[in-house]
């Protein structure tokens, strides 16, 4: 088996690692319930030195089974559940090595080397901690000498992991490595040499491959990586693990691994898996630990949170669960805990337990409670030992028993049949098989040389719980290879004989099983859950007053069946029908059940047509249009066609289309959207597809675009797609290739696409990306009117380079492509981004694809993740907005600045530049930040402009303290752009000038000179705090010393006196002017006077970040946290998204997104000066802002689309100014734009 495969089930560690699967789940922590010391070795303290004393009591628990006396005569065997006494120690001083061996493997043609190089690694690692506690020197030269033997013979002989499960060979990997630790002062090169020969290759393929849905192989993997690291003092790799815990798309990190709750990704499936996944991730944090970085902290204590919900739940008592979303789509349906392997508990709690209780003064009471039990049945001999763990079982606590059940349906006397292959099924708990008939299907499949042909292939459904082996026998040809596809499924073909082929499925999917490779006579396998019974299905239908139509097994021969409205439809398993479903103007209607309806002709099957409210479960077809309609769902629905023209599942003219779990090999497009066709009329807007695979014989997978309304001009727009397996194209026609493909025509506009998630297999005809306005005068009479806002996120292709380039391209200057970003894309495992290492600067990362970029296409980026593609997406959505704002404010008048957009309007109010207008500054600072980007000349020009339209304003005598907002966007982000000492010396004016509000006897800023009498006294304002970086930056650029001293004292009386006891702020303070005593708190624009107004707690955190990062005061970072965490405990209690109300004491819901725009800003800075474990919490919120702030929601007016020249010039909507005196409510604002693109720059810089 090809170890690059990206392979997902665990098959073989099912059927062989039953140590791993039965055992308890964490080496670092799998010493009983022994304290797991600190030990320090060459002044760095290293993994395997971590618990040498604590882990020779565990050594000496080992079964007999283990030792080597055991191994000629096997292993495996268990006592009861409850009766386990504690074995005899084995004799490691005599251990026999099985190996070394060069290719070590878990499955495959290296299965063999599996028991014995984990007896051979483990061996390694039990001598190496006796020979650091034996008090015996022959004792201790011995176990000694076996460590090292075992170690230099596979340091001189290892050449890597192969095989489907070759990332679990991290596990004996691991132990290896700390057995290297624990004997670091004999290490020769040659130790070093094989973990980088055999070892770190496998880590790498990992990563290519990556997501992987069993979580726990990521945290098994990412443990071997660390320890790795620190074995071989390797920085940069001990930091990719620390990165790859925090923030890597796949669901072995923390954050994907454990949920806020402390659900795990693997709670849903057994407490095998997710007790071995915690146990990596402890191994993983107490490493980190060890040389000091806190991972345990990370995300709130979230492992904790982890540990304490799995300890809940293995004690017997109920626990709250979601079903989880995880990043590969292939662990989505459980819907509660996985109740396999419930009470069997891995020791894995007490290091945990010991850091957050003793460290970090947390309660953990389910785990306290565990480890008393576990404690008790030590005493009692009751420990179960392992290599990995030592486990116990929960008195009391009722293990689930998995249910394995297979349900056929034989097929009815006159359905077409095909008998080239024999289909067997057994669950995994009977040794009784049961055939499955094969229908016959047609296909067009590809036959080289440009051609194609109608063959005939085999197809056969069932449904199961469980697990269930299938097993296929050819009847009429001998075979020397099988494979199962899609291969990211991760079915393992085992072949029997040169005709038997035999494999698991733990989880309904629609795979393709082939021989020899050939695909013009495979056998397509569709499999789901059982589908809702027949009874159960007439009930809910009478309870909806729907009518309820059951159709029996059997064949039925109409050509078409009609169904009305308000109808549920049930098809047995069995029913065959030769005609067509046909839901023509109905609402309410569903189809459930397990029926086939193909008519002969190769089309149809079923359509729906100016209908609503429509859900298909459980159909095969041949195809299924969707024209004309609204709210429809089809799940489970499987099409295969042959004939010209044979697209699978085409949407025309239609909204809220979704399709799950569906299957497609078509003779044309697999799925489509189109607006206006075959008599449908009007846009086509939000279609998912996910969960699904596609095979294109001919044409495309997905093809958006081309048909409309050319008069007209209709809109094709927020289309997903995500989660899904292409397993081939074969287009020779140019024109008609890509996998993932926009052709946009008839003057349409095409905008706000996604796809996400998706692994492409070999091409053989074809390429990977088209995008292109054009003009098909065989099927348009327009070219499109454009493509915008195209995101190609985690896209994998693996097989041979396509011999056709991708392509992205416009028509015109006036009909183009702008904004496709791709995030993620890896092409045989290459991860190409712009920045990516080896790639000369004068390249085109385009040409990696291979792609070709034409004319009239912009804002094309590749990006290596979704954050920093979320950052330069954005980024050219706002330099795009600069441009249209630029343009509209021809012909210019520089002292004219933009203020507001309100609502309902699209173009800017301006305002005259002055000292009385505090937000002056914020226009040019835009521009610069937009040149900074794209360095555009005209935009640097229009930047110097209005720039230079302020320098009068800030030579005046200061107004109040809004001198500092004019001159830190205009004079300070133009220096920084430019060097431009004009810019300097003005701004060094401007700070002495705004020095003169410093008042010594409070020690504040005087805020508005205007309003003393009306406040009762001197007036500071909590956006003051912002102002203080034009004297702090011009006390580094040539400014007085004084102005740092004021800065400061301005930020330490704010933070004596402004703030509340739980951090949040007051708006204004007011102090006696001449005593400097507080008086009082109060507000001027939040709701109350003890309110927290949004604005002013985004302006605490920005001001006192900005202040330590002049400062490196730890008392200004500390408090910079305190009020972040004030402002996102009360943003998660008031708002359903990351955009908070205005104030959040307000009882209304008017959103302010002019403060989360100054909080992730401000947060994406905080984070830079925080250890890792500390930044993720509030990098991951920032980007989190900045994703929601890049939706509809927040760009468009009231999210409802508008064309482009009806679009607002704002980058942003929906701000407020100031509520109470209603002004500026509910509008676009400058200054939420400025620190919008400050946001996304900095986000975007942190990818350089």
């Amino acid at each position: 088996m090809n170890p690059n495969h990206p392979l997902r089930t665990m098959t073989t560690l099912k059927q062989g690692l039953l140590f791993v699967l039965l055992l308890p789940a964490c080496i670092g922590m799998c010493m009983s319930a022994r304290a797991y010391g600190h030990a320090a070795a060459a002044g760095i303290i290293h993994p395997g030195g971590l618990s040498a004393q604590a882990d020779s009591g565990r050594v000496s628990m080992l079964t007999a089974a283990e030792a080597p006396s055991a191994v000629a005569a096997g292993n495996g065997q268990r006592a009861s559940r409850n009766t386990m006494k504690a074995p005899t120690q084995p004799d490691w001083r005599h251990y026999r090595m099985a190996g070394p061996y060069e290719t070590v493997a878990r499955d495959g043609a290296f299965a063999h080397t599996k028991q014995g190089s984990e007896r051979d690694m483990f061996a390694a690692l039990a001598c190496a901690r006796l020979a650091g506690t034996a008090k015996d020197n022959a004792d201790r030269e011995a176990c000694e000498a076996n460590a090292l033997a075992i170690i230099n013979a596979y340091a001189q002989t290892l050449e890597g992991f192969d095989g489907h499960d070759a990332p679990l060979c991290a596990i004996q990997g691991f132990w290896l490595v700390r057995a290297m630790t624990l004997m670091r002062a004999h290490a020769v090169p040659a130790w070093a040499a094989m973990l980088r020969r055999a070892m770190l290759p496998m880590m790498q393929r990992f990563e290519a491959a990556s997501p992987y849905a069993n979580g726990n192989w990521g945290a098994i993997v990412n443990r071997l990586r660390m320890a790795c690291g620190i074995f071989l003092e390797d920085s940069a790799l001990y930091q990719a693990s620390v990165d790859y815990f925090l923030n890597a798309n796949d669901n072995g990190s923390l954050p994907r691994y454990v949920g806020p709750t402390g659900q795990c990704q693997e709670s849903g499936r057994d407490q095998a898996h997710a007790q071995l996944g915690l146990g990596a991730q402890c191994d993983i944090c107490e490493m980190a630990w060890s040389r000091g970085d806190d991972l345990w902290g990370a995300f709130d204590n979230r492992l904790m949170k982890g540990m304490e919900y799995t300890a809940r739940y293995n004690l017997g008592h109920p626990v709250p669960f979601e079903t989880w979303t995880d990043c590969t789509g292939l662990y989505c349906d459980w819907t509660e805990p996985g109740s396999m392997g419930r009470g069997r508990i891995r020791d894995i709690y007490r290091k945990p337990y010991d850091h957050y209780t003793r460290v970090k003064h947390q309660a953990m009471p389910y785990t306290r409670r565990l480890l008393a039990l576990q404690a008790r049945a030590e005493k009692r001999g009751e420990m179960r030992p392992g290599m990995e763990a030592d486990e116990f079982t929960a008195r009391g606590v009722k293990e689930g028993v998995r249910l394995h059940r297979v349900f056929t349906y034989p097929a009815p006397a006159g359905a077409p049949l095909k008998h080239d292959y024999v289909v067997s099924v057994r669950p995994r708990s009977s040794e009784e098989w049961t055939q499955v008939d094969t229908y016959r299907a047609k296909v067009n499949a590809a036959v080289g040389c440009n051609k194609h042909s109608v063959s005939e292939i085999s197809y056969a459904l069932f449904d199961f719980t469980g697990d269930v082996f299938v097993r296929v026998v050819c009847k009429k040809r001998k075979f020397k290879s099988a494979r199962i596809r899609p291969a990211y499924r991760g079915v393992m073909a085992n072949v029997q004989n040169d005709s038997t082929v035999q494999f698991l499925l733990f989880q309904p999917e629609n795979v393709s099983v082939e021989f020899d490779g050939d695909i013009t006579d495979n056998l397509l396998l569709f499999t789901s859950k059982p589908p809702v019974g027949k009874e159960t299905a007439r009930l809910q239908a009478a309870g909806e007053k729907r009518q309820f139509v059951y159709y029996a097994p059997g064949f039925y021969g109409q050509d078409t069946v009609r169904i009305s409205s308000n109808s549920t439809v049930y098809l047995a398993g069995g029913a065959y029908f030769t005609g067509t479903f046909a839901i023509e103007d109905a609402t309410n209607v569903t189809i459930l059940g397990r029926g086939i309806a193909r008519p002969e002709n190769g089309y149809e099957g079923c359509h729906v047509h100016r209908s609503s409210n429509v859900l298909i479960d459980g159909l095969v077809v041949n195809t299924c249009p969707v024209g004309e309609s609204d709210g429809v769902t089809l799940r489970d629905v499987r099409s295969i066609s042959h004939p010209g023209w044979g697209d699978g599942l085409n949407v025309f003219a239609s909204s809220n289309v979704v399709y799950d779990r569906v299957f497609c090999r078509n003779s044309d497009d697999c799925t489509t959207a189109y607006a206006t066709r075959k008599g449908f009329r009007g846009s086509t807007r939000n279609v998912t597809m996910r969960n699904s695979t596609l095979w294109a014989d001919v044409a495309h997978p997905i093809f958006i675009g081309l048909h409309g309304n050319a008069e007209r001009g209709d809109t094709i727009e927020n289309l997903r797609y995500e989660n899904i397996d292409i397993l081939g194209q074969a287009e020779p026609q140019v024109d008609y290739q890509g996998c993932l493909a926009i052709n946009c025509g008839d003057n349409n506009l095409v905008r706000n696409v996604t796809f996400d998630n998706i692994r492409i297999e070999q091409i053989l005809q074809g390429s990977l990306f088209h995008v292109r306005v054009g003009y098909n005068r065989k099927y348009c009479t327009a070219p499109g009117r454009g493509v915008e806002g195209v995101v190609f996120r985690n896209i994998r292709y693996n097989g041979e380079l396509p011999r056709s380039l991708s392509v992205i391209s416009g028509y015109d200057g006036g009909r183009n492509v702008r904004g496709v970003s791709f995030e993620g894309l890896r092409v045989n495992g290459r991860l190409l981004h712009d920045r990516m290492e080896g790639k000369p600067a004068w390249y085109a990362t385009a040409d990696y694809v291979p792609m070709y970029v034409g004319p009239h296409a912009a804002d094309i980026t590749f990006c290596a993740d979704a954050r920093h593609g979320l950052a330069s997406r954005s980024l050219a959505y706002c330099s795009r907005q600069t441009d249209r704002a630029l343009e509209s404010l021809r012909p210019y008048d520089f002292t004219m600045m933009p203020r507001n957009i309100l609502r309902g309007d699209t173009a800017w109010n301006l305002r005259k530049a002055s000292p009385e207008e505090w937000c002056s500054g914020f226009w040019p600072g835009i521009l610069w930040m937009d040149f900074a980007y794209n360095r555009s000349e005209a935009v640097r020009k229009a930047a110097e402009g209005y720039t230079a339209a302020l320098m009068p304003v800030l030579e005046k005598p200061v107004f109040d303290h809004d001198l500092g907002f004019i001159a830190i966007g205009s004079m300070l982000k133009g220096y920084e752009a430019t060097q431009n000492e004009a810019y300097r010396r003005t701004a060094l004016r401007a700070a002495d000038s705004l020095a003169t509000l410093f008042n010594p006897a409070v020690g504040t800023l005087l805020s508005w000179p205007r309003h003393v009498k009306d406040y009762g006294g001197h007036n500071t304002i909590m956006d003051n705090m912002m102002n203080l970086e034009l004297l702090f930056w011009a006390s580094e650029h040539g400014g007085s010393r004084r102005l740092r001293d004021m800065a400061v004292r301005h930020a330490e009386t704010t933070m004596q006196h402004q703030f509340r006891a739980d951090g949040s702020c007051y708006h204004v303070a007011v102090y006696n002017p001449v005593s400097g005593r507080f008086v009082k708190g109060v507000t001027h624009q939040g709701y109350a006077d003890n309110s927290m107004w949004s604005r002013g707690q985004a302006w605490a955190v920005y001001g006192y970040t900005m202040v330590y990062r002049y400062t490196r005061d730890p008392r200004f970072l500390a408090f910079a946290r305190k009020v972040a965490d004030t402002y996102l405990k009360r943003l998660r209690e008031t708002s359903d998204d990351c955009i908070p109300r205005w104030d959040m004491d307000a009882p209304d819901d008017v959103k302010d997104v002019s403060a989360a725009c100054i909080v992730a800003s401000a947060l994406l800075e905080l984070a830079d000066y925080l250890p890792a474990n500390q930044s993720a919490r509030y990098r991951g919120f920032a980007v989190e802002t900045l994703g929601q702030l890049a939706t509809p929601r927040y760009r468009e007016q009231g999210g409802r689309p508008a064309a482009a020249g009806q679009a607002s010039l704002a980058f942003l909507l929906h701000s407020t100014g100031h509520h109470p005196a209603g002004t500026e409510v509910d509008a676009g604002i400058v200054y939420a734009d400025y620190y919008y693109i400050e946001a996304l720059s900095r986000l975007y810089g942190s990818g350089k």
